[in-house]
């Protein structure tokens, strides 16, 4: 929509919105193929942790198929400004098909000495303190937990939380595969996204996908599968909890999976929920489809 503003001030804003747009870049990384520097196109890097010290508010991660464990076996992307990863590429990133034939896959090696038992994946920008309006997207990305868990047992099916330092085992992650934190400073607005995406073999005591929102956040959750985790499903959580109930975070969840949810242990109250919601958030659900919810 068009405003009534002096011609100066015309002139700055334009100015503004060119820099910021030249600000925003894109970064590439392969599997097979990364260097693990230059993060472009041509030369991608090798795995998304090694591009996250780059990342600048407003950029996008393209993330070819194959398997990572992240930066030095840690098993943790955590990204601390809103920023765009986009996965399911073809290797040389020509063609996009993230559930079929280019699946891009964030798992780890439980017995690394890098070892990070934070988030799969994490946008947290909780702390994030620029103004201004901003995205988060995670999109066609798959967590599979497995390998950064310790089982035990003949069939290796029971989660073991604790480590055993003897055979170099880490003990299983309690946080989630999907974890986005809308900025909490006041000064921003933001709209998070999280579609197309897989997370199986978590064992967290909340989200195996965690939205949070803040004042006036938009959060989207659509078009997701999660299967065989502990804690619930999907989390739609707020950091903005104000008396007047006024400019609540609100959330989009339309046409997710969720199967075998279980407690955190057979003891327990946590966990075993296909969705949970936080106080201080305003919340739409849409089944799958029109014959019955697939959510639960």
């Amino acid at each position: 929509p068009s405003m009534r503003i002096p011609r100066l001030a015309t002139i700055t804003c334009a100015f503004l919105l060119t820099v910021s747009w030249l600000q925003a870049a894109d970064f590439y990384v392969c599997a097979a193929t990364g260097k693990g520097k230059a993060a472009t196109r041509e030369e991608p890097a090798k795995d998304l942790g090694n591009v996250i010290s780059l990342l600048k508010p407003g950029d996008t991660v393209h993330v070819a198929e194959g398997f990572y464990t992240g930066r030095a076996d840690n098993g943790s992307d955590q990204i601390a400004v809103p920023v765009s990863i986009i996965g399911g590429y073809s290797a040389d990133f020509s063609s996009r098909d993230p559930w079929g034939a280019h699946r891009t896959v964030l798992g780890g090696d439980n017995k690394s000495k890098n070892w990070d038992a934070g988030p799969r994946l994490a946008v947290d920008c909780q702390k994030f303190k620029d103004k201004g309006a901003f995205t988060i997207l995670v999109d066609g990305i798959i967590i599979d937990n497995a390998s950064r868990n310790r089982y035990s047992g003949a069939d290796q099916a029971k989660i073991e939380r604790v480590a055993n330092p003897a055979a170099g085992e880490n003990p299983t992650s309690e946080r989630g595969g999907i974890r986005v934190v809308a900025p909490a400073n006041g000064l921003t607005t933001c709209t998070v996204t999280v579609q197309n995406c897989a997370v199986t073999n978590c064992a967290p005591t909340q989200g195996a996908i965690s939205a949070w929102g803040y004042a006036k956040s938009t959060v989207t959750v659509r078009n997701n599968l999660v299967v065989n985790v502990t804690g619930n499903g999907i989390d739609c959580l707020s950091t903005w909890h104000p008396k007047d109930g006024k400019d609540l975070p609100a959330f989009t969840v339309a046409d997710n999976t969720v199967l075998y949810v279980w407690k955190y242990d057979p003891y327990g109250q946590i966990g075993g929920n296909g969705i949970q919601f936080d106080t201080d958030t305003v919340v739409t659900v849409t089944p799958l489809d029109a014959g019955g919810s697939q959510l639960g």
